[in-house]
């Protein structure tokens, strides 16, 4: 049996200004999660439109982890640190791959009972 609390879902999205990319995937250190398929949202999106010019339709992949830092009650174990995710975005066409950036993004899992409104430690 497999509780709600033992995994979490994020879902990742990104955005291709130019659209001359076929497919997008997601690239993790993780082994589970390399090059991992990108759908695109249905419709276009009107706020990318206000902010950058252009209607873009995003792309967008979830990744379920494992709540290995966290109590059998679901809560955060302060005694483990934060959980990092690290990634990158990997745009493909016919004739050419290229992946987003080097090095690649890290997403860190925090406490909550830490955050106080602002971004960072």
């Amino acid at each position: 049996m497999e509780d709600t609390w033992e995994t979490f879902t994020m879902n990742l999205s990104t955005w291709n200004y130019d659209d001359q990319y076929d497919a997008m995937t997601m690239d993790s250190l993780d082994k589970r999660y390399k090059n991992v398929s990108m759908n695109k949202l249905y419709g276009d999106q009107i706020w990318l439109d206000v902010k950058y010019g252009k209607l873009m339709r995003p792309w967008k992949c979830g990744v379920t982890l494992e709540n290995i830092y966290g109590t059998n009650c679901g809560q955060f174990d302060r005694s483990t640190g934060a959980q990092e995710f690290t990634y990158n975005y990997i745009k493909n066409s016919t004739d050419q791959i290229l992946a987003e950036r080097a090095p690649k993004r890290m997403l860190e899992l925090q406490d909550p009972s830490k955050y106080d409104g602002r971004l960072g430690l």
